[in-house]
């Protein structure tokens, strides 16, 4: 399992507060009540990479708006810390991923260096604690990853690695990797919650231009204002494939044109109807990449 998160974008979700997401705040961490808050959804979303300490099946759990801050426990509490590079904070910011010890379907995070000590919420501050043979200390050291109602990628395509998809006047092109600054305001999304309401729907809102999404019409793609209408919401919205021409991409369906893929054709980004050919596998598979360091500027 901890391969297939490496490097993946997700939320912790409480086991007894179910509603509730793990947050950092004031550079604390919590288990925090829902919000539609913008801030709220950055604060909630983490990058899963190789544990910091460089232990067999570890994992660190980094922060997306804050790039470089990772949850690290210092004297039992959970903190936001930039890292610093030492062996402290590398052990201290890696955990290891156990069977959940409330309900082994969910997971619960052992210490690196404290062993049998859990990550855990006690007040709904996050903190870890040595393990206790109690229900409640079980339901308080349980999670799981849920897919992140924001988060910013950019979209590589399989068979071009040099580009990615950019918006250019309000069209979708796949287009030649730049460094400027433009460039990499148009190639950046942020992934939220389908605009169509639908279950494990994703929809791509502009970077630059929120408030703007991808959507397609007459099976082209655009970047557009969302109207609010029924036939607007069901257009921006996608649901997450496995990639067809590699598993370790993915590629996107059209929640109203089911079989229909984005993809690439003649350099532009359109809707196409599957068909069973390498070439099409290939120009219908992208894989999520983290954008080129532009975090900051747009969640400040």
């Amino acid at each position: 399992m901890t391969n297939s998160i490496i490097n993946k974008t997700f939320s912790l979700k409480s086991y007894n507060f179910p509603t509730c997401l793990v947050r950092h705040q004031g550079f604390e961490f919590f288990v925090h009540p829902p919000s539609e808050e913008q801030l709220y959804k950055e604060d909630t979303t983490f990058k899963i990479v190789k544990g910091l300490a460089n232990v067999e099946d570890s994992i660190s759990f980094e922060s997306v708006n804050y790039p470089g801050y990772y949850l690290r426990h210092k004297g039992f509490v959970c903190y936001l810390e930039q890292n610093s590079g030492d062996d402290l904070f590398r052990n201290d910011a890696s955990f290891l991923q156990k069977p959940g010890l409330a309900d082994d379907d969910w997971i619960s995070f052992e210490s690196v260096n404290f062993p049998t000590f859990y990550l855990c919420h006690e007040n709904f501050r996050l903190k870890i604690k040595e393990y206790e043979y109690n229900d409640s200390y079980r339901a308080n050291a349980t999670f799981d990853f849920q897919e992140p109602s924001y988060y910013v990628v950019s979209l590589q395509p399989h068979r071009f690695k040099a580009c990615l998809v950019r918006h250019q006047c309000f069209e979708f092109f796949i287009h030649p990797t730049s460094n400027e600054q433009l460039y990499k305001e148009d190639s950046s999304f942020k992934i939220v919650t389908g605009l169509a309401g639908v279950e494990d729907g994703i929809s791509f809102e502009s970077v630059n231009y929120p408030g703007y999404y991808l959507r397609h019409k007459g099976f082209v793609c655009y970047l557009e204002q969302n109207s609010g209408d029924d036939l607007f919401r069901k257009d921006a919205t996608f649901k997450k494939r496995g990639g067809l021409a590699d598993d370790e991409y993915d590629s996107f369906e059209s929640v109203n044109f089911p079989g229909y893929y984005l993809c690439n054709e003649n350099w532009r980004l359109k809707l196409k109807q599957f068909e069973d050919k390498d070439l099409y596998r290939s120009y219908a598979t992208f894989k999520v990449k983290e954008p080129a360091s532009i975090y900051r500027t747009y969640s400040d």
